[in-house]
């Protein structure tokens, strides 16, 4: 017997028998399991010595890393994913989605300016110290053209590349105007050829990724220069943002790459149907969104440093048929060659628009809503004395400009050999209007050139047979006013079509 007063065999079986399967085993130092209430601490011969891997911590004194001591640290991430140790900006990591990886997001006042925070004098004026206003594409109160001229424009006009014939002859402004012994209104000087893109989108509406993504995947697919002009609508307070991501990454590529923001409105008639799509190119600023006709011309000829596009022809609308309004033709200068409706449309539109007496040129864009930015072979092509904003506005102000379906060919179109496309030529006797038609690419020769008038139909053309280049002089007569237009066809079908040269007797 024992204390209980149970026969001994009794206790002795009770020890023996098994528990139920629902009774949970007390842990128990010592059985070879490191088991959950059991620790290296309480328990070095289960668990291990502490410090060490295997212990159920992932101690990074002791260098245990997911790579060291998976049991430990978890399995490592994959390449691309958060915690991987890079910062895949690609994949949309940054400070702010990823700091493992990133870093933390700086602040504005920690007393660092930092662009790639898209910090800058506006965004952040207490590390980065206030703006000067001069440069900001904005002729805001207190600047002048003398004391801004990169925002309000040049205060003497000549030098602008456009020779206006009621102030600027050759003897007053030869930069313009060309030298004495030249026609007036010729435009002379010595361009370079730059490809771009002056219509895309990013997720700032309703497109894809970020502006800073977009300019460094042009840049990277060989443009010279990318506008993002995302729809005001959707931009709201993101117009700030662009213009500090286009900063920052032309000042990493300077000299090969340009990066410029603005933006496309949907203008509406008084009675709400759609007159067009239409980009506001070459601004600082948002600026309200105009209503009618009448009041888009006038907001964008307020806008100094603005340029004006008419975009894809004939979608959604044709701005009553490019209706004329002397106070939009400072400022308006571009029509697009690409978006809906076929080639015809587009010379249908710019010949239109030409007729009625406004000076435009034409241009060939991308409209991305993906992000393919520089993927395809459309571009605008601009001869400017520089590539920079104020060199390519120039040259697009003075209708330097041609839209191509191939992103290595290009078009010259000249008059007596010397004046540029864009000229506004003034006196008598025969014309000569020169073309050259060239593709980088030797191998991609060029079917005909044309020379075409103001219908858009052609008045002229030479076969080329395969040339690259292809020439062709064509002399005409004039009596009267009027312009031509000359367009290259390469052997593979793609085309190119420049801008006009004006002449008045």
């Amino acid at each position: 017997m024992n204390r209980l007063g149970l026969p001994l065999a009794l206790v002795l079986a009770l020890v023996a028998c098994e528990a139920p399967d629902d009774f949970e085993r007390l842990p128990a130092c010592g059985d070879g399991a490191c088991d959950g209430q059991e620790a290296c601490e309480g328990c070095p011969e289960d668990c291990g010595a502490c410090g060490s891997c295997g212990d159920g911590a992932c101690d990074p004194g002791l260098e245990e890393t997911c790579a060291e001591c998976p049991e430990d640290c978890g399995a490592c991430p994959l390449h691309g994913e958060c915690g991987d140790g890079a910062c895949a900006e690609q994949e949309g990591e940054s400070c702010a989605t990823c700091p493992p990886d990133c870093g933390s997001c700086p602040a504005c006042g920690d007393g660092r300016c930092d662009p790639e925070a898209l910090e800058d004098c506006a965004a952040c004026p207490a590390d980065c110290g206030g703006c000067d206003p001069c440069g900001d594409e904005v002729c805001a109160a207190g600047e002048t053209c003398a004391s801004c001229p990169e925002d309000c424009g040049r205060c003497d006009p000549c030098g602008d590349g456009v020779c206006d014939g009621a102030h600027e002859d050759c003897a007053a402004c030869p930069a313009d105007c060309g030298d004495c012994g030249a026609r007036p209104g010729c435009v002379q000087g010595d361009f370079s050829v730059y490809f771009g893109n002056l219509h895309a989108h990013t997720s700032y509406s309703d497109g894809e990724r970020t502006p800073r993504v977009a300019f460094e995947h042009a840049y990277q697919e060989g443009l010279d220069f990318l506008w993002v002009t995302d729809h005001k609508g959707q931009m709201l307070e993101r117009f700030a943002n662009c213009k500090a991501e286009a900063d920052l990454v032309q000042g990493r590529h300077a000299g090969s790459f340009v990066a410029g923001c603005g933006y496309e409105i949907v203008i509406l008639g008084a009675d709400g149907d759609a007159l067009g799509h239409f980009n506001t190119l070459f601004v600082g600023t948002r600026i309200p969104t105009p209503v009618g006709l009448d009041e888009l011309y006038q907001t964008v000829a307020g806008c100094a440093p603005c340029v004006g596009q008419w975009n894809h022809p004939p979608w959604p609308g044709t701005f009553r048929n490019y209706r004329y309004a002397a106070a939009g033709r400072p400022a308006m200068r571009l029509i697009e060659f690409s978006g809906r409706g076929d080639w015809s449309d587009k010379i249908h539109a710019y010949f239109q628009a030409l007729r009625n007496g406004w000076q435009v040129s034409p241009a060939m864009n991308e409209d991305n809503h993906q992000e393919n930015w520089g993927d395809s072979p459309r571009a605008t092509g601009v001869w400017a004395a520089e590539l920079t904003r104020a060199g390519l506005r120039d040259a697009v102000r003075a209708n330097r400009t041609f839209a191509t379906q191939d992103d290595t060919a290009r078009i010259a179109f000249k008059a007596d050999g010397v004046c540029w496309m864009g000229s506004r030529l003034r006196g008598g006797g025969p014309l000569d209007l020169s073309v050259v038609a060239h593709d980088r690419q030797s191998g991609d020769g060029f079917r005909r050139v044309d020379l075409l008038g103001a219908e858009g139909q052609v008045l002229e053309s030479k076969a080329c047979h395969g040339e690259n280049p292809c020439r062709a002089t064509f002399t005409r007569h004039p009596t009267d006013a009027r312009f031509w237009v000359a367009q290259a066809v390469q052997t593979d079908g793609d085309v190119l079509i420049s801008a006009p040269i004006w002449f008045e007797p």
